[in-house]
């Protein structure tokens, strides 16, 4: 006498699909990121006697804080990628896919950063962001 076993029936799961869900605490973060690069980048641009406030405050023991024209330019490019990283935490805190924030935050960091630089009499660096954002968007071309 056999018994036949019956194979088990097989399990189906239904798919499941999410839509992003918004992170608060990213997006505050991002802020703060924003704000305080747009800051350095106008102080480094338009008030840099306040930038050497900042500095001089926040300057451990006796340390001189010389305001040179690379001294601006460094706070300004500082200003500049983190108001970049600001939006592309913005971006992926509301959901967005990881290469476009990153797509977003490097355009945003390109503007800002060759801007700066040419107001601050770097030219020659817009003109270098413009081969590196170039490569780098050509690579991240999928985002579209």
């Amino acid at each position: 006498m056999s018994h036949a076993t019956a194979a088990p029936a097989p399990v189906t799961t239904a798919p499941v699909t999410t839509a992003p869900v918004a992170q608060p605490s990213l997006i505050a973060a991002s802020r703060v990121l924003t704000i305080a690069g747009l800051a350095f980048v106008a102080l480094a641009v338009a008030a840099p006697a306040l930038l050497a406030t900042f500095y001089a405050l926040v300057a451990s023991g006796d340390t001189v804080v010389d305001m040179t024209a690379g001294t601006r330019l460094g706070a300004g490019l500082f200003g500049a990628l983190t108001f970049g990283w600001g939006l592309t935490l913005e971006r992926l805190g509301r959901g967005d896919g990881v290469i476009r924030a990153a797509v977003i935050g490097i355009v945003a960091w390109y503007v800002v950063d060759s801007l700066a630089s040419i107001a601050l009499g770097f030219g020659w660096n817009a003109l270098s962001n413009t081969g590196f954002v170039v490569v780098v968007l050509a690579i991240l071309r999928p985002w579209r």
